[in-house]
Formats: structure tokens, C-alpha cells, sequence
């Protein structure tokens, strides 16, 4: 990506307006958000009219429908990199952006309209075209100078970003519901022992067995959800001193390191650790104190890096 520091922080400046209205979509709505994300990244840009229309027929249009059109907009323009506006000075052509070269009453240059205005911090800055001096299309002496692939490149990136957090969101959201039912599940259970244990007290036979029955399931249950958590929770506390050791000190700290190369080490296979675990350590290591890791795919590759 061949963006200068003025490009990039332009950009991120317009991506957090839309971040933060795709993570205040309802709970409930965050499925069919997730699927038009996940389908917006990869697709061709002939491809995302229908795409579009398949997102207007989901719940969740109605709560950001500006917000998609216009990040659809983004993936779709020709020239996303370009000017908005141009000198009012020198007249300007419909489709273009117009602007004298170097201040009023110079040579008019002209570019398509774009959406960013980030072709407007290029250094060096657009001038005529040394082999057509006397055309007034926009000429950029730098080969990478900033153009379509770099800001496609870097909404893929943060789009990406996006739809792990929402699917994290949806995972939490999804172990609070389950909890939620176990929690009632074993208040039913309560009941019902308590009621056959109130039946077996009104017989002085039956009184201590139903009730030493009711304290034995109890008793169970509880050493039972305990023991599970402990497990859990330890297992990711060994899995994430483990991907610090390897990202902190085997390589250099903010490296990346494939997720491949990573299984293979020692350490990993040693506790027979999934990529699935390694996934969820790194989205929760944000929500908790210690290290912290980052996955992200590029060319059809999971990288990993530790952030701090």
C-alpha cells in the first residue's frame, strides 16, 4: 500500500464515522451486517449492485443503509483516490475536478471526480504531462503515486478488521445466551429436586434420603461448572503465555508470524493447541490484561503478531 501519512490518516479519519456506526447495529441484526461485510471484500465491483439488493432486503438496512450505500460507493469507484473540488476560478468540466497547476492563472489541469481527495497530498504534486504539454489531464511524476488498489487495499484491511470484532461480539453475545439457559436449566432442576425432596419429607423413611439426594446433585454440578471453567481458563492462559514467548522473544516484538510457521513450533504441539484456540485467545486478549495479538489474512495467508 503506497499511502504518505497525510493519505492515511485522511482515510482513517473517514473509516472510524463508519466503524462506529456498524458496531452500534443491534445485537440481533449483526448476522446479516457480518454477511454483507464478509461478501463486500471480495467481490468484483460488477458484482456489488446484487449484493446490495440482497442487503436491502435484510433488518439491518434500515439502521445503516447510508452508511452502506455509501461504503458500496467506495469498493465501486473508478477513481475513489481523486479530487472532490477544484479551483472555481479557472471553470470546470462535468465528471472532472479542474485546478490550476502551480496558483491562478497558470496551466489547468483536470482529473476525473473522486471521492477522497487524496491525490491532492501527492508529493511531488500533479503537473502537465512533459510528452502532451498542452493537454490539461492530470499528470503524477511518482509511479506510486496513490491510485484505486491502494484505497481498495486499505478498506479490505479495516473492513476485515471490523467483521472479526463483530463476529466476536456475536460469539459473546451467543456464550451469554447459552449461560443465560444453563443458569435456568439448573433452577428447573432445583425445583423439581426440591419438590421430590418436600414429597420424600412428608415420610420420616424418605426425609434423609431426598434430601442427602438433593445435596449430592448440588454438590455435583457446582464441581462440575467449576472444574470446566478452571480448565478453560487455564488452557488459554498456557496458550497465551506460549504466543508471547514465541512472538515476544523468538521474534522480534510487532513482527508478524504466519499462522503455519507458528503450529509447527514445539511449544504449540506440545499442548496439541488448535488454530481455532489460537483465534479466540487473540480476540479476547483485548478484553483482558496481558499480551495482546492481532491475526490478520493477506494472499490467502493468517498472520499473527503481538502488539505489546
Amino acid at each position: 500500500m503506497v499511502l504518505n501519512g497525510v493519505q492515511q490518516s485522511s482515510l482513517q479519519a473517514v473509516w472510524e464515522y463508519y466503524r462506529s456506526s456498524f458496531e452500534g447495529v443491534q445485537p440481533n441484526n449483526r448476522n446479516d451486517l457480518l454477511a454483507f461485510l464478509d461478501s463486500l471484500i471480495n467481490a468484483e465491483p460488477s458484482q456489488l449492485p446484487s449484493l446490495f439488493s440482497q442487503f436491502l432486503q435484510a433488518r439491518v438496512a434500515e439502521e445503516v443503509l447510508g452508511e452502506a450505500q455509501l461504503l458500496m460507493d467506495m469498493f465501486r469507484h473508478p477513481c475513489p483516490q481523486n479530487r472532490t473540488t477544484g479551483d472555481a476560478t479557472c471553470g470546470q468540466e462535468p465528471g472532472y475536478v479542474c485546478f490550476w497547476e502551480d496558483g491562478f492563472d497558470t496551466h489547468v489541469l483536470r482529473e476525473r471526480e473522486g471521492i477522497f481527495c487524496l491525490t491532492r497530498d501527492n508529493k511531488p504534486r500533479g503537473q502537465r504531462n512533459p510528452s502532451t504539454p498542452q493537454s490539461h489531464d492530470v499528470y503524477y511524476p511518482d509511479p506510486e503515486a496513490v491510485n484505486r488498489r491502494d484505497v481498495v487495499m486499505f478498506l479490505q484491511s479495516a473492513v476485515g478488521k471490523l467483521v472479526a470484532k463483530l463476529r466476536g461480539l456475536v460469539l459473546q453475545g451467543e456464550r451469554l445466551r447459552i449461560a443465560e439457559l444453563e443458569r435456568e436449566l439448573e433452577a428447573t432442576r432445583d425445583r423439581l429436586l426440591q419438590a421430590d425432596a418436600d414429597h420424600g419429607w412428608q415420610n420420616g423413611a424418605q426425609k434423609g434420603a431426598a434430601r442427602e439426594r438433593h445435596r449430592r446433585h448440588r454438590a455435583g454440578v457446582r464441581v462440575k461448572l467449576e472444574f470446566n471453567k478452571i480448565v478453560f481458563t487455564d488452557r488459554q492462559s498456557k496458550l497465551s503465555r506460549v504466543l508471547a514467548q514465541i512472538l515476544r522473544y523468538e521474534y522480534y516484538a510487532g513482527w508478524w508470524c504466519t499462522l503455519r510457521d507458528l503450529m509447527l513450533r514445539n511449544s504449540m504441539q506440545k499442548h496439541r493447541f488448535t488454530c481455532q484456540e489460537v483465534f479466540n485467545v487473540c480476540e479476547n486478549s483485548f478484553n483482558e490484561k496481558g499480551p495482546r495479538f492481532e491475526v490478520e489474512e493477506y494472499s490467502g495467508e493468517k498472520w499473527v503478531r503481538a502488539i505489546n
